[in-house]
């Protein structure tokens, strides 16, 4: 019982990042910029290779205010925009968004 009790609570202290799906790499086509909030909004001509309560994500995005590092982050998805470089993210459903867009709070650029 107490090695329940203590991996349940080492499993909640770590970030739910671990535990998310991640995208597909993709390579990005649009990037839309809402300037009320920030939210950064990125768009592939496939599905991001995740989904969201059974719907394939089509939208991934992050806003400063889930993101701390947003100004580096949309530093490196511009950069990867004009490089044509595939992108993957790590993050999370959102919801109140609807299901077809992805929270993105982690960020990896690769050649594929």
């Amino acid at each position: 019982m107490k090695y329940k009790l203590l991996i349940g609570i080492l499993l909640s202290l770590i970030s739910s990042t671990v535990f998310s799906e991640p995208t597909v790499p993709r390579v990005i086509s649009a990037i839309e910029i809402q300037g009320a909030d920030g939210t950064v909004m990125l768009k592939t001509p496939e599905a991001w290779g995740t989904s969201c309560a059974g719907t394939p994500v089509d939208t991934v995005y992050f806003d400063k205010s889930s993101v701390v590092a947003y100004d580096a982050m949309l530093s490196m998805v511009l950069s990867a925009y004009m490089a044509h470089k595939k992108v993957r993210f790590y993050g999370g459903c959102n919801a109140a968004k609807g299901n077809n867009f992805y929270s993105g709070t982690y960020l990896i650029i690769s050649e594929n």
